[in-house]
């Protein structure tokens, strides 16, 4: 039998139902990622002892990758750095949206990494910077409105910000619309 890695079960009436994953293997954009993939790359860097990845909805509802970091010894983590870094090496889809660092990674009595334990990323860390004209006033209330934010600031990225392919095919006929 072919093993894809996905937990099913046949109902009485012959149905199979979809339960999860066997494996912590999720979709984003289309891509199957191992988040412990892009955890051991974030790992590598020189200023990081430990790092752990999880999967969660973003504010815009898609699912995006967050990684949490442990500093080395003697070292302070700098997250554009470790970003960057992450971008050298994977490609864009797998570069966590957001990145934090902790004192220490929380794990559950088996061993494993507790995601309900760590603590939610907000974002960029960006200070906002506000639209100047009427043009900037209406894609940053489109941009907003489609990552399911308050505001954002011009400045912000917005992939990083939680936007993807399909968000921006959705703003593009918006702005074209309004």
């Amino acid at each position: 039998m072919y093993r894809t890695g996905d937990l099913v079960r046949r109902t009485p009436e012959g149905t199979i139902e979809y339960l999860g994953r066997a494996d912590d293997q999720v979709k984003i954009r289309g891509y199957r990622i191992e988040p412990s993939e892009v955890a051991d790359v974030l790992a590598d860097d020189p200023s990081v002892a430990r790092a752990a990845v999880v999967a969660r909805p973003s504010p815009s509802g898609a699912v995006a990758l967050y990684g949490y970091v442990v500093p080395a010894p003697g070292t302070v983590v700098d997250l554009d750095d470790v970003r960057a870094r992450a971008r050298d090496i994977l490609p864009d889809y797998m570069v966590p949206s957001g990145l934090a660092v902790l004192e220490s990674i929380p794990l559950t009595v088996n061993g494993k990494v507790d995601a309900r334990a760590l603590p939610e990323i907000v974002g960029a860390d960006d200070v906002h910077v506000a639209p100047d004209t009427a043009e900037e006033l209406l894609v940053e209330a489109a941009v907003a409105d489609l990552l399911g934010l308050e505001r954002i600031s011009t400045t912000a990225n917005f992939f990083e910000s939680g936007g993807n392919s399909l968000i921006a095919m959705r703003l593009i006929a918006r702005l074209h619309r309004d």
